[in-house]
């Protein structure tokens, strides 16, 4: 809920930012001739929410960059997502499809780094201007050899929610396939929430050296990842609540090393911040691995990962990590992608080597050049994870919505559990359900699109623990507002609502 608030109260600003004060009306692009995504770009810039048809394709003819706000989204509706997909370029294969240069939403795409000729991107996003925010929701990413989202420049936010990736790898050299690369690069935050990742090569995300404020990965499903979390560059670290089953598949370099799926090993290599105020939840998590993989490892010369390694260990004596609720189950899918043993077998008897090999199928997707987003399913059934997250969902659902993204620091004393609205859409009262860590007093205030203050509420001494409180709103227009709710004066959580 908190991570759609976010990207609401983003959409509004972006919305409220452009074309003088107003919000931009919707231009539904039409589907034609390949570049027309890119001619309504390149003629409206930011004066418009660029609409996609459902189920239509959109060839890029060349990358589209950006030096302004940018928000694509599906048209309303249940049909398939709207398909990007990119021509080669002069040079062969686009290195990227899109450089962005200012915040940046994107709902309900379909987005394949695959070009119509063949061709697998390197990147299908570029972040290239300073302190932005990128966010996708419920959009489908497929296909990328090295990282969709590479990160070049200081200070960027990045939220993915209710998102897929698959097939994030190159198969001749898996150490590429990441979901996020800063590059080395100073970044702000990253949040990747309620999603569902498999068939990828490497890390899911890769600092390489380049400090991270705040990381959030909660409910998420991960299946057949090669490498699994680096944390030793990041001062906030959350980590929860996932399925991550056959993670790691990569093991360690070679025997006798060992991999770890949480890494801590590169503490200390940033002085931006101390041991001391750092800070790791990696709780509430189903860590399994099949007994197929664990054989395939053990016979080649490769070795399989265990928990972390010795400075992760010292800080869990220290006190500074939470584990608890870490389980190991088996879980059963309801149709899952099918199994790449052949691929694992040849890349663990060549030392993990497999360039210049003839290598078997690693892709989800036997035909990436038609896209099939929903090839497989992930509706899992379980005996422990269904009740091992200590906030009341199954672990890894990809349609969880209770999150906790907090601003810059993870702060245990603070209520982590966002504001559920419901009815939403409503017609004469709408009911804010929150959670409070003591005896609080709570403002609601509900905004217009221009920003316009047309209600305020105030309910003083609510009780600690769950709260729902009615706002009437009756007398209030039929349209899109935004509200915020104070806790004891400091803003806790923003969002939209719409009134019928």
């Amino acid at each position: 809920m908190l991570m759609k608030n976010w990207l609401l109260s983003v959409a509004l600003v972006m919305l409220t930012s452009l074309s003088f004060g107003q919000q931009p009306e919707e231009l539904v692009v039409e589907p034609g001739d390949p570049g027309v995504l890119n001619l309504a770009v390149a003629r409206h810039l930011d004066s418009v929410i660029y609409v996609l048809q459902r189920g239509e394709y959109y060839f890029l003819t060349e990358r589209i960059s950006t030096e302004y706000p940018l928000y694509i989204k599906a048209e309303d509706g249940d049909g398939p997502r709207p398909i990007i997909q990119c021509l080669p370029d002069q040079e062969g294969a686009n290195f990227a499809l899109f450089s962005l240069g200012g915040n940046t939403l994107f709902e309900d795409l379909y987005i394949t780094g695959y070009d119509a000729l063949g061709n697998l991107v390197k990147n299908i996003f570029r972040v290239d201007v300073d302190s932005i925010k990128f966010m996708m929701e419920n959009c489908f990413i497929d296909y990328d050899q090295q990282c969709p989202t590479r990160i070049n420049v200081q200070g960027v936010s990045v939220r993915f929610n209710n998102c897929t990736f698959r097939n994030i790898s190159n198969v001749n050299d898996p150490n590429n396939g990441r979901i996020v690369d800063t590059r080395s690069n100073y970044t702000d935050s990253i949040s990747i929430t309620n999603s569902t990742i498999y068939h990828t090569g490497d890390l899911l995300l890769r600092t390489a050296d380049g400090a991270l404020n705040f990381f959030e990965f909660d409910h998420n499903t991960v299946y057949l990842t090669g490498e699994a979390f680096d944390v030793g560059m990041i001062k906030n670290v959350k980590i929860t609540n996932n399925i991550l089953y056959n993670v790691e598949w990569q093991g360690a370099d070679s025997i006798p090393n060992v991999g770890y799926i949480f890494s801590f090993d590169s503490v200390g290599t940033t002085g931006a911040y101390t041991d001391a105020e750092r800070e790791f939840d990696l709780s509430h998590n189903n860590l399994y691995m099949e007994q197929s993989l664990i054989d395939i490892i053990n016979s080649g010369k490769r070795t399989i990962p265990v928990f972390t390694d010795s400075v992760g260990t010292a800080f869990i004596a220290a006190g500074q990590v939470d584990t608890t609720g870490l389980i190991s189950e088996m879980l059963v899918f309801d149709n899952p992608p099918p199994p790449v043993d052949e691929y694992l077998q040849v890349f663990h008897d060549n030392y993990g080597i497999v360039d210049a090999i003839e290598v078997p199928n690693f892709w989800a997707d036997a035909d990436p050049l038609v896209p099939g987003e929903d090839d497989y399913t992930f509706n899992y059934t379980g005996v422990i994870s269904v009740t091992g997250s200590d906030t009341g969902g199954p672990l890894g659902d990809p349609k969880w919505t209770a999150t906790a993204y907090i601003s810059g620091l993870y702060d245990r004393d603070k209520p982590i559990r966002p504001v559920i609205c419901y009815p939403n859409p409503a017609v004469d009262i709408i009911n804010m359900k929150f959670n409070l860590v003591r005896q609080s007093d709570v403002t609601v205030q509900l905004f217009d699109v221009l920003g316009r203050i047309i209600k305020s509420v105030d309910y003083k001494g609510l009780p600690s623990g769950m709260n729902t409180i009615p706002v009437e709103i009756g007398k209030i227009d039929a349209g899109h507002y935004m509200y915020k709710l104070y806790i004891d004066n400091t803003e806790f959580d923003t969002g939209r609502i719409l009134v019928k």
